[in-house]
């Protein structure tokens, strides 16, 4: 009887738990994001006022060197960093499709943004991982410093024939605020080029030059995304770290 009422009683606990894991894992997207919703939304605007604090186009130099307090970190491997970059164009639409040029330092920001904007707030799918969603958005909620990187001007690479091309190129102006009272703490502009030779991969004859550029373009997006890094050391003292 004794043992009887204890397969019983593990029958019933495993259930229990089984019936927990499923509500953990059938919350809503809507769920997650709804604490979140209202102080996202007002990061989200703040965005746009930073929009309108930046120096001029083609006006931004490098600041004297200085560490900042608290450190600047920027990890785009794992989140726990304290600071994010965004190009200048999503400052005023977080999703946007068409970038000059798109250095992907954003691991949580645009992402979260996203996740509460107006049409996704409400959204009722529970296929979301309820820890994962949460970790980013406490990540970007919790942010001090937002880097905005702007193109002034660019240059594609124009491949010349099947073995030659001209090298592109992209002028980027960057500005790191801190968001305790919106302020810029450091500047910095760089000019990043594609490499004078490149391996790629085409999938035909008649994709050969237009791979070659765009392979080409990818060398620029590298050099930038270094030369941020390179910058952010240092100018500020930061701690950067880019997958």
């Amino acid at each position: 009887m004794i043992r009887t009422q204890a397969l019983h009683w593990s029958r019933l606990a495993l259930a229990s738990l089984g019936l927990l894991l499923s509500t953990a894992c059938s919350e809503s997207h809507a769920k997650i994001v709804a604490p979140y919703v209202a102080e996202l939304d007002a990061l989200r605007g703040r965005l746009a006022v930073l929009a309108a604090l930046l120096p001029p186009p083609g006006s931004v130099h490098d600041s004297a060197a200085r560490v900042l307090e608290p450190a600047l970190r920027l990890d785009t491997e794992e989140r726990g960093g304290n600071a994010e970059a965004v190009m200048f164009e999503q400052l005023a639409d977080p999703e946007v499709d068409e970038l000059p040029l798109d250095l992907h330092l954003a691991r949580s920001l645009t992402t979260a943004l996203a996740w509460t904007s107006v049409g996704r707030r409400e959204d009722g799918n529970t296929g979301g991982d309820a820890g994962f969603m949460r970790e980013l958005l406490e990540s970007a909620r919790s942010l001090r410093y937002v880097i905005v990187h702007r193109v002034v001007a660019k240059e594609y690479p124009v491949a010349l024939d099947r073995k030659n091309f001209k090298g592109g190129w992209a002028e980027v102006e960057g500005v790191v605020f801190d968001l305790t009272d919106d302020s810029i703490v450091a500047t910095y502009a760089f000019r990043a080029m594609s490499p004078p030779d490149v391996e790629f991969m085409a999938k035909g004859e008649d994709d050969r030059l237009a791979a070659m550029e765009r392979f080409a373009w990818s060398g620029v997006y590298e050099a930038a995304r270094e030369a941020a890094a390179t910058k952010l050391r240092e100018l500020t003292g930061a701690t950067v770290r880019i997958e």
